[in-house]
């Protein structure tokens, strides 16, 4: 699937408006729209152009529920045959939809806890003209909506909303703020204030022009007192259940976004369908000969992709169209290779997700620096008892708002950036208390993730399934049980998560991980070590320094490129941010700081200064705001 749209308006049918905002979801040839309209409510699915093997929406004997789902729900059969015994009558073998509406039947809104999968759920009581829209435990399929006097319109992508003539588009500059601190827009907001996004674990109830919001199921922490073992044990099998949850129709082709680290090699060890490893690159580096040789041990085919020198600047639209203008447009990895991709299989896997959940990526961690190079030891940044308002000082302290990002808005706008971000993380983090995150560590857990869309990456996700049918492993009940029991020392160096591996597939971990070049199940502290020894090397000019004898000064040995270079040598990406530089619809003058924004710019390309990461969000936001902004 692709997307959903829909509107139920007061004095008007909806349905033109509905398949106008469904067009702006069409992102392939293929593409196909199906509609459905029941009273004054208008809902139309976008597909991939392939037939749909389930119904919907699906109603029950006396038509007056109705439901209709955009995603999947994984691992119902068994509760399934639990609803027959109870009375409950299926009409179709396996649909997602009519599971859900004979669960909401029996169990009403307790049955939502049940659901495991990425999903949006509309639910509508025709009797009581009632409708119930459902997001999963991530939020993992955004919903945006907007609502007045005169009726609701909601889609899975903000810009079908921007039809709506009585939409009003004022600019929403604590939003601004986030994405150019945290590189995402933090969760239930928008680029716009009229229009929000449904959180996690949400159920929105719209009947008789009134709106509210309720939680189905809260996240809490509960760290549990377990040996290593024990949780290296349950991780591995969960994993296991997981991919087998998502990868049990034999008919289906499967790939695998494979790098040559540890999160999708897990993936792929634990598949054993039709599968493909997919790995895209520059060129024939180290991380692409590492997933090839995962994918000989493995016994499937391995398909390398080659980016040509324009590939970024070539997605930059779409890229920014499919991410909201809410994520840096770099990580709409595979716009390119669309054709390719779906061409070779029919489901797109991933290991997202992992490094956050179980490896620490995000707890900051005290540094060192030895001849010239920097390295985390291992050790975080905070004890376990630090207060909240220190948790949320550092946060703020590693974002970019710490590295001189207010320096792009105008003087007058910089305190109230300050203000807002002050406040706004000091709540967030203090609302980890809530969630049973008394310990420092847990409060920067939630800090970063209390919702898949303020994951920086996450475009890495969603710009997939607008041309395949895409399945994030880590996005699993089961597995994110685990994650808020398993304490942060098991989780901080990413010690447990390379046992699990070996554990999976012993072969599998023995092979080098393509970021250190070290073999994947050695202890990190032994690791780290070994690193040390390196950059000593590499300072005696012993052994090359990292990046010495490449085919170009854009490449690296992993996945993606040196931005940094590729903004200062690629001609079309100069030439893209000075235009967007130039252009009033795309930075407006009266908020950002146009002159510093180009010294800053110039100073990047005299490698004065680095300013990589803010460059690539002015592109993505520039663009976004060029198009769909406030004319």
């Amino acid at each position: 699937m692709s997307g959903l749209v829909g509107s139920l308006l007061f004095d008007s049918d909806g349905l033109e408006f509905t398949l106008d905002m469904a067009k702006t979801l069409i992102f392939t040839h293929e593409a196909q729209i199906k509609n459905w309209g029941k009273d004054n409510l208008n809902i139309a699915r976008v597909h991939h152009g392939k037939t749909l093997a389930d119904k919907q929406p699906v109603c029950n004997e006396d038509e007056s529920i109705w439901v209709m789902i955009e995603g999947e729900i994984f691992n119902w059969e068994g509760e399934k045959e639990n609803l027959i015994n109870r009375g409950c009558r299926f009409r179709y073998p396996h649909n997602d939809a009519e599971y859900c509406l004979r669960l909401w039947e029996a169990k009403g809104e307790k049955g939502l806890r049940e659901l495991n999968g990425s999903f949006v759920l509309v639910i509508y009581n025709s009797k009581d003209r009632e409708l119930n829209i459902v997001t999963d435990r991530f939020s993992s399929c955004p919903l945006f909506y907007y609502y007045d006097d005169h009726g609701l319109i909601f889609a899975t992508q903000l810009s079908p909303l921007l039809l709506y003539d009585r939409l009003p588009k004022e600019l929403d500059r604590t939003a601004v703020f986030d994405f150019f601190t945290f590189k995402a827009v933090q969760t239930g907001k928008s680029y716009y204030k009229s229009v929000r996004v449904l959180l996690p674990a949400t159920i929105f109830k719209f009947a008789l022009h009134a709106a509210s919001k309720k939680k189905y199921w809260d996240m809490q922490y509960h760290d549990e007192k377990h040996s290593e073992e024990y949780f290296v044990e349950a991780l591995a099998d969960g994993i296991k259940r997981s991919v087998e949850r998502r990868t049990s129709d034999s008919k289906k082709r499967y790939g695998v976004l494979l790098s040559g680290g540890l999160d999708s090699r897990a993936v792929l060890a634990c598949i054993d369908s039709n599968v493909k490893g997919i790995t895209l690159g520059d060129y024939f580096n180290r991380e692409v000969s590492i997933a090839k040789k995962t994918c000989e041990i493995k016994g499937c085919e391995h398909i390398f992709l080659k980016r040509d020198s324009n590939y970024f600047p070539r997605i930059l639209d779409r890229s920014v169209r499919l991410g909201n203008g809410m994520f840096s447009f770099v990580h709409a990895h595979n716009l390119g290779f669309v054709n390719e991709i779906t061409n070779q299989c029919d489901v797109l896997l991933s290991g997202f997700g992992f490094d956050t959940f179980f490896k620490g990526l995000h707890i900051p961690m005290k540094g060192i620096t030895l001849f010239g190079s920097r390295f985390e030891i291992l050790v975080p940044r905070l004890s376990s008892s630090a207060s909240p308002d220190a948790v949320a000082d550092l946060m703020l302290k590693e974002s970019l708002y710490g590295k001189g990002s207010e320096m792009i808005f105008r003087a007058e706008f910089r305190n109230e950036q300050k203000d807002y971000l002050y406040s706004a993380v000091r709540t967030l983090v203090r609302e980890a208390l809530n969630c049973g995150g008394s310990d420092a560590h847990r409060m920067m857990d939630f800090f970063v993730f209390h919702g898949a869309l303020q994951v920086p990456e996450y475009l890495h996700v969603l710009h997939n399934r607008a041309f395949i049918k895409e399945r994030t492993v880590s996005f699993d009940n089961e597995l994110f049980d685990i994650y808020l029991k398993m304490p942060y020392p098991m989780r901080a160096n990413g010690k447990v998560f390379r046992k699990v591996l070996k554990r999976i597939d012993p072969c599998l971990a023995s092979l080098p991980s393509a970021n250190t070049g070290f073999r994947a199940d050695i202890p990190p502290v032994y690791e780290k070590c070994l690193l040390f020894g390196k950059s000593i090397l590499r300072a005696a000019r012993i052994i090359p320094r990292e990046g010495q004898g490449l085919p170009d000064p854009t490449f690296t040995r992993g996945s993606w490129p040196e931005y940094s270079e590729l903004i200062r040598r690629n001609e079309s990406m100069k030439l893209i941010i000075n235009s967007l530089i130039n252009d009033n619809n795309s930075l407006d003058p009266m908020l950002f700081d146009i002159p510093n924004i180009r010294k800053m710019f110039n100073n990047h390309l005299d490698r004065k200064e680095n300013y990589v990461d803010l460059l690539l969000l002015l592109m993505t936001f520039g663009s976004w705001h060029q198009k769909y902004g406030l004319k």
